[in-house]
């Protein structure tokens, strides 16, 4: 029994040591469509009172555009499998050791006497299949949101850019 105790708390360390796996803050990928028929793509950095800054993804320049310029926005978020097989192979491997853990320590379905080999065989094949799990469910999530500016009342586009301030790398632009 302290066997899988001490089993279960290194993979609960493991998998839910988010140190481990932090970057640097970034902002949300956004493709804005201008009145003028002009395109911009590139990472929200700060959300100004009548303007947005976003780094050009091209050119990796900086680039200010206007309230009154902006027609459209569309988040370009990415489907991304590779976080998507992670997450779930790390929860598939982590549920499938604890209960092949669980079923060998119970003495109604095994007997007091854990085997390792036996629990990491059935978390590596758990975490398989929650990987390939995890890129299905990742596919079924939205990969844009558009937002129409253009018509919109000052009101609704302040609230807007509030909310859109949330995703940009510097929350407090002035």
């Amino acid at each position: 029994m302290k066997k899988s105790i001490s089993l279960f708390l290194m993979f609960s360390i493991l998998s839910l040591s988010v140190n481990m796996f932090a970057k640097e803050r970034k902002g949300a990928d956004l493709i804005i469509q201008k009145v003028d028929g002009q395109q911009v793509r590139g990472e929200l950095i700060a959300v100004k009172q009548t303007s947005l800054l976003l780094l050009e993804r091209e050119s990796g320049a900086d680039v200010s555009v206007d309230i009154e310029d902006v027609k459209l926005i569309t988040f370009a978020k990415k489907w991304k499998a590779k976080n998507g097989f992670f997450i779930g192979s790390i929860l598939g491997a982590v549920s499938g050791a604890g209960f092949a853990a669980y079923m060998q320590a119970n003495p109604i379905f095994g007997s007091n006497d854990i085997q390792v080999g036996g629990i990491v065989g059935f978390a590596l094949i758990s975490g398989l299949v929650g990987g390939v799990l995890g890129i299905l469910i990742a596919g079924l999530f939205p990969k844009g949101k558009n937002i129409q500016l253009e018509g919109k009342s000052n009101r609704e586009i302040q609230w807007f850019f509030k909310e859109l301030r949330k995703q940009a790398r510097v929350k407090n632009a002035q």
